[in-house]
């Protein structure tokens, strides 16, 4: 009785000796997955708010909430979402009908009521003024995840229109 005893305590240390080394390797890969899983669904967490931020500030920009003259900032805070956006306005542009950007004197002789045509024969006019505003949202969520930061250049048309020029969204 003793010596089946003693078979049977070897016969479990055995046991455990060789289903540990794969059981605590499968633990290990499953909390890493998991920790993989909850990084990747908070990252797209904070895209999808830096990307709200955005269209916030499209929304105030086209409200006429946000009034900024060139050179000058505002910014504001999306307190349900924990994110800070700033709005700032670069020198306004002439654009031609052509597609060439006068800046400068050259902007500040052209006349904004002359109209041309463009190249499918419509009545346009040839020169516009853009009002142009950089966009940027930063959001972190947690300091283990690296912050994203999006950049957007928007320009807003002589109707009031605001269009998005360029997105750029960093990592």
């Amino acid at each position: 009785m003793r010596r089946d005893n003693g078979v049977a305590l070897v016969v479990v240390l055995l046991a455990i000796t060789v289903v540990l080394p794969p059981t605590l390797v499968l633990a290990t890969l499953a909390v890493r997955w998991q920790r993989q899983a909850v990084d990747w669904r908070d990252m797209l967490e904070q895209e999808f708010a830096a990307r709200a931020g955005f269209e916030e500030a499209i929304n105030r920009l086209v409200a006429a909430e946000i009034t900024v003259a060139p050179d000058e900032e505002s910014r504001f805070r999306v307190r349900a979402l924990d994110i800070d956006v700033r709005v700032s306005r670069d020198a306004d542009v002439v654009l031609t009908v052509d597609g060439r950007i006068l800046e400068g004197a050259a902007a500040a002789q052209a006349d904004l009521t002359a109209t041309g045509v463009d190249a499918e024969g419509r009545i346009v006019y040839r020169y516009r003024k853009l009002e142009i505003y950089l966009v940027e949202v930063f959001v972190q969520r947690r300091p283990s995840l690296r912050p994203i930061r999006l950049e957007a250049v928007v320009a807003r048309l002589p109707s009031g229109q605001v269009e998005t020029l360029g997105l750029k969204l960093s990592r």
